[in-house]
């Protein structure tokens, strides 16, 4: 049958066509071991040790363009897409090595955690009061809120409110001024 002549240990060499030399034995005794036979050996891209990902933490409206990813990690989904609703959302990233030895890695699954987001607010300034007044009986000024959610953003504005928590927005279409 067929050996090495080069030793076993010897490594098979990097990514592409490398040649090395077998010999020949037959098991029939009226035959000669024929040597110096040279094979080609076809080495592919080894799959890397994909190096370790930290927790992948977003604000709510971010873009997974804002969520930093180690070296060598990129998203499979586009940049602009949004990190989603507060929570943990999936999304896959693929794995390029620097060693053109090793072979990209794709669909690889991670997990973006999504915090809430701070609203912009306008600091209420200049309220003014007298002395004895309580607090109740001093009118507050409007309160003008930002809020963004991906790309879109929106205005609200409150009217004698000390404190108020939004725990969502819808939006619809405006109803049609003519009515069919």
């Amino acid at each position: 049958g067929y050996s090495w002549e080069e030793a076993p240990e010897t490594p098979v060499g990097e990514v592409g066509e490398n040649g090395f030399t077998v010999k020949y034995t037959p098991t029939d005794p009226n035959y000669e071991e024929v040597t110096g036979i040279p094979v080609t050996v076809i080495v592919g891209k080894a799959s890397p040790e994909l190096p370790t990902i930290p927790e992948l933490k977003a604000t709510y409206g971010d873009k997974l363009s804002d969520v930093e990813l180690p070296e060598g990690y990129s998203w499979e989904e586009a940049p602009e897409t949004p990190v989603g609703e507060v929570g943990e959302n999936e999304f896959t990233v693929k794995y390029t090595p620097t060693d053109p030895n090793y072979k990209e890695v794709t669909g690889i699954v991670v997990t973006v955690k999504v915090e809430k987001a701070t609203p912009i607010i306008d600091t209420p300034i200049g309220i003014e009061g007298k002395e004895g007044q309580k607090l109740e009986e001093i009118e507050l000024p409007e309160i003008k809120v930002c809020l963004r959610s991906g790309n879109v953003r929106s205005s609200l504005s409150m009217k004698g409110f000390s404190s108020f928590t939004i725990h969502s927005i819808v939006s619809s279409p405006r109803p049609s001024m003519n009515p069919k």
